[in-house]
């Protein structure tokens, strides 16, 4: 889907229930604040090198699959809502999106 608009894009991920995996957290974060429901936004660094961010990707995978484990949840459901950050020095965080009103 490249050329299509960043709003065209994260409407057709939220179509087809999907997680948006991007690096472009400023767009992006500010259009899933404003959905009533989502898949999920997985947020990887901007900068690095294909094989770091491999890395980061599968460590994110980890730690999604961990969290929803902890709370008895399967991964698409955990995931509703969800902002998941890596961040390029290996952290991985979460929290919701939009935030609880």
């Amino acid at each position: 889907m490249l050329g299509v608009s960043d709003r065209e894009l994260s409407q057709a991920v939220v179509n087809e229930e999907a997680v948006l995996v991007t690096n472009d957290e400023a767009d992006f974060v500010s259009l899933y604040s404003a959905m009533d429901l989502h898949a999920g936004l997985l947020i990887l660094p901007q900068a690095g090198l294909r094989e770091t961010l491999w890395s980061l990707f599968d460590t994110a995978l980890d730690y999604i699959e961990e969290r929803a484990a902890a709370e008895g949840e399967v991964v698409v459901e955990w995931m509703l809502n969800k902002r998941v950050d890596a961040s390029s020095s290996g952290g991985i965080g979460h929290s919701d999106l939009p935030a609880p009103r």
